[in-house]
């Protein structure tokens, strides 16, 4: 099949080895669902896919999603879904730390006790076996606040020790923390 795209030949392939169809396409239609999902070059799908569902794919992430709700929210079960999580994904303790005190340090000292900062708090974490990265995203409603920029100024000494980087994004009134590890 390689030497038969080398020769300029159309083909369609129907295939999950990712390397493979990168290698030979020039075009790449992911469908998830019975439909077609995201369409681009290899570059585009793999490198900067625009949908998460295909992110999830070429990226082979493992994700846990966590949602505040209100102030009464479950601390502790929540900590304990992040271990968990690291635990079935054979995470490092040390990442797995890391990752229970960058939720302690922005959710619980950084964005539940703000005023101004609207519920549901949403906390994904993003573990892309392919790359052996991981990422923390926190997401909510609200006038602009980076707990970064603007947060508890030991909170964020020990985050940013904790971190290889951040980025804070506000855009329609929602505010993305992403966050390295």
């Amino acid at each position: 099949m390689k030497q038969l795209a080398s020769e300029g030949l159309t083909m369609m392939i129907v295939t999950h080895e990712m390397q493979f169809a990168r290698d030979v396409s020039t075009r790449i239609f992911y469908m998830d669902e019975g439909i077609i999902y995201e369409e681009g070059t290899p570059n585009e799908i793999f490198d900067s896919p625009k949908r998460y569902k295909t992110r999830a794919f070429v990226k082979r992430l493992k994700t846990l999603t966590l949602s505040v709700e209100s102030l009464d929210y479950d601390f502790i079960g929540m900590s304990e879904s992040i271990r968990q999580f690291g635990e079935k994904n054979m995470l490092s303790k040390k990442r797995v730390e890391k990752l229970r005190r960058v939720y302690e340090e922005i959710l619980a000292q950084n964005l539940v006790p703000v005023q101004g900062v609207g519920f549901p708090i949403t906390l994904s974490i993003e573990y892309s076996e392919k790359e052996d990265s991981l990422e923390m995203r926190f997401i909510w409603q609200g006038e602009r606040y980076d707990p970064m920029e603007s947060g508890d100024e030991i909170s964020v000494k020990i985050v940013k020790a904790s971190v290889s980087g951040y980025g804070h994004e506000h855009t329609n009134g929602a505010n993305s923390l992403i966050i390295k590890i």
